[in-house]
């Protein structure tokens, strides 16, 4: 029999957790794919320095731990969830920018609770950064370059600060580098880089560092999103977008692809959207009141959840309905992009299943899918339960 450090091996074994043999020849051993109630994780590809670990090995299963909003960042490898209890949690292996908020000791790609707070209520990500909800005010965390604080100085926060609490706030959109805040009462402030119109001051030059009233003093908005140089906010249903419109994808009946200089209704016509997406630099997606998806700008790279490749930005189509992606999507959930503007990739819940695809984000959507999918296609993540949010 053998030994180590002069103690018998059968002595020792399985003494917290470590085995002197291992059966088969040991190894690393893939996570199940999530069959009921929880969350799947993926950070990233096949190991460097072993092929054979492909994205089968790529995913972490928790079926403890369910969230109903997820935040990840678009920079770093930090996942930021929270609970229906109102309670925060992370997920990291990278904490740049965060250190102070996720301690050495969790950068473990497991779950930890932060803190004891429970009035936790809505995350939005940025590239290097996250804002929050909290008990009606806007928390924020990470890079500080773009003013997504909302607040003069543009520091990094490496744990999470109160942005905001003058007014009482329901939701935070954060862009590349933009932020767009909505009241209570249905108004909107942005701050952030002022480049393409995209903060809705009037002007391209400079940064709106301080939150600030959009110029057009709009009321009634219902809902607000950010993208890359561009935002969306919904009031009665119609789409208004300011920034760049390279797409073109702001969904004017148009060809002109002309920044728009503040928030302005596209297509008075629509008046079914509840929800507005920005999952990469030229293209817009919007969730309809009967759950269907409407889809302005490129369509390459599996932009669009029906998996066409088919661009919708002539003056009579865009906006049009994606008839293939059906009916009953509740949520979508993508990314503010890079400067590149190749982020098409995006999550979102149909009939209650969990969809992801794009082609940017091939590993992480063959991962959660355990399947080979080289091509980005949109398609369900087995699941039994019922999905609540979705992050990338």
């Amino acid at each position: 029999m053998g030994e180590i450090s002069g103690v018998p091996t059968a002595d020792i074994n399985n003494v917290d957790g470590f085995f002197t043999t291992q059966g088969g020849g040991g190894g690393i051993v893939a996570d199940a794919a999530l069959s009921g109630a929880g969350t799947m994780v993926a950070y990233s590809g096949s190991l460097p320095y072993y092929s054979a670990y492909d994205y089968t090995y790529n995913k972490r299963s928790y079926s403890t731990h369910s969230f109903v909003d997820i935040a990840a960042s678009g920079g770093y490898n930090y996942v930021w969830a929270i609970k229906s209890d109102g309670t925060l949690w992370y997920n990291a292996t990278d904490n740049t920018f965060v250190s102070t908020a996720i301690p050495n000791a969790d950068l473990d790609g497991e779950w930890h609770q932060y803190g004891t707070d429970t009035d936790w209520t809505q995350l939005s990500a940025g590239k290097f950064c996250v804002g929050a909800i909290k008990n009606n005010e806007y928390w924020f965390i990470g890079g500080g370059g773009n003013y997504q604080q909302g607040v003069a100085g543009g520091n990094n926060q490496f744990d999470w600060v109160l942005g905001n609490n003058t007014l009482t706030w329901a939701q935070c959109a954060l862009g590349e580098e933009n932020l767009v805040l909505l009241t209570t009462t249905g108004e909107v402030y942005t701050s952030g880089r002022n480049r393409d119109y995209q903060t809705g001051q009037g002007t391209t030059s400079g940064i709106t560092t301080v939150l600030t009233r959009e110029q057009n003093t709009l009321t009634g908005v219902t809902w607000v999103a950010a993208g890359n140089q561009d935002a969306t906010i919904v009031i009665g249903g119609q789409i208004y977008f300011t920034g760049q419109n390279s797409g073109p994808h702001a969904g004017f009946q148009s060809t002109s692809s002309s920044d728009v200089n503040g928030f302005t209704a596209v297509n008075t016509s629509i008046t079914d959207v509840v929800s507005t997406h920005h999952h990469s630099r030229y293209s817009l997606l919007a969730i309809t009141t009967n759950g269907s998806i409407r889809f302005a700008g490129f369509g390459s790279n599996r932009a669009r959840p029906d998996n066409s490749g088919s661009s919708q930005n002539s003056a009579t189509n865009q906006l049009d309905i994606l008839t293939g992606a059906g009916t009953g999507w509740t949520k979508l959930f993508g990314t503010g992009s890079d400067n590149s503007g190749s982020r098409y990739a995006g999550v979102g819940v149909k009939s209650g299943d969990m969809y992801c695809g794009g082609l940017q984000f091939v590993p992480q959507v063959q991962a959660l899918q355990n399947q080979t999918n080289t091509t980005g296609d949109w398609d369900a993540i087995t699941n039994t339960g019922t999905p609540q949010a979705g992050a990338v």
